[in-house]
């Protein structure tokens, strides 16, 4: 898979189902291998007005950049590539298989993080070295 692409995907097991049916010729009607339970929710509010147009609803949805060991992390230069992932699961409404509906792989820089301040060596001026706010 190439940075920075995307891939949707049908159920598994009802693209299976439905390509047996084809092959084998049976007279069964084939399974729809794109209804999705969160999907369906989503177009239900969508149709109600309670969400925006763009509204996507899944099972779950995760992103982030791939875990370094943290001696390794600290060697990577601030404004390197890492590589970074999302992907979304939902439920088939034909079969109930849990599936990534949506897999993408991307590059994200790596920025400083906030510096720490530990509060116990602050000198507030009045205050701080003053004995009776100690």
């Amino acid at each position: 898979m190439e940075n920075n692409s995307a891939k949707d995907f049908e159920c598994p097991v009802c693209s299976l189902k439905k390509w047996l049916i084809e092959v084998l010729g049976l007279k069964e009607a084939p399974p729809k291998t794109t209804e999705r339970f969160h999907e369906e929710l989503g177009k239900a509010l969508k149709g109600r007005g309670l969400a925006p147009p763009n509204f996507k609803l899944f099972l779950q949805f995760k992103q982030g950049v791939v875990s370094l060991p943290p001696q390794v992390e600290a060697r990577v230069p601030i404004g390197a590539e890492v590589p970074a992932y999302a992907y979304a699961t939902d439920i088939c409404t034909g079969c109930g298989t849990i599936y990534a509906v949506m897999i993408q792989r991307a590059t994200a820089k790596k920025e400083a993080g906030r510096p720490k301040v530990d509060i116990a060596t602050l000198k507030i001026p009045g205050m701080g070295n003053n004995p009776q706010f100690s």
